[in-house]
């Protein structure tokens, strides 16, 4: 039995291939793990933001303090990390924008040539094709099938990012609090391993 994403890939690999389409789902993989490290940037500068609000006193926050040599003004250093931390996530928003876009782009060319390639197929075929196969067929392929194969192309790469994202957001919480994050992980995978079950 094949693993179901790895499946789902080689299956994929061969329709774009016959379709004609480059594929650039490793490309895709890359970008959402591209966009699952910004998130995780975008997360994590909120540590040191919050460390300062909290408790401006603590070995973390005076490490903070000493980086941009304020002193012990605290005001001014808060003003820096929230403009720091708006800047940065105002540039990860573009990003994340580029990446989704190229995502969305990508998934409607690809049907948008698979869609051509079953419409040139049926045209050029035979008259005899068409008396022999039901045009309930031709129909269910090209307005069901089809629409299905590219939602499912959009779900997967969806659930790849999240699956990414939570992956590392579990690696954050073990470097921060191993104890936690160990017991996350593991409710982590008893849900997966219900839901594929």
């Amino acid at each position: 039995m094949n693993f179901f994403p790895v499946d789902f890939y080689n299956k994929t690999k061969k329709i774009l291939k016959l379709s004609e389409v480059k594929n650039k789902i490793p490309l895709v993989v890359f970008l959402n793990l591209f966009s699952t490290i910004l998130e995780l940037f975008g997360i994590a500068l909120l540590i040191p933001i919050t460390s300062v609000f909290i408790d401006s006193k603590n070995n973390f926050s005076e490490k903070i303090i000493n980086i941009f040599d304020l002193g012990n003004n605290t005001e001014k250093l808060i003003i820096i990390l929230l403009s720091i931390y708006f800047l940065i996530i105002l540039t990860k928003n573009f990003l994340l924008t580029y990446i989704e876009y190229f995502k969305v782009k990508f998934i409607h060319h690809v049907h948008k040539k698979i869609g051509n390639f079953f419409y040139y197929s049926f045209l050029n075929s035979s008259i005899e094709f068409f008396f022999n196969k039901n045009s309930n067929f031709l129909t269910h392929l090209m307005s069901i099938k089809l629409p299905n194969f590219i939602a499912t192309l959009l779900a997967f790469s969806a659930l790849l990012s999240e699956v990414i994202l939570c992956s590392f957001i579990l690696i954050l919480l073990v470097t921060i609090t191993p104890i936690s994050a160990v017991l996350i992980g593991l409710l982590m995978t008893l849900i997966i391993g219900i839901y594929i079950k």
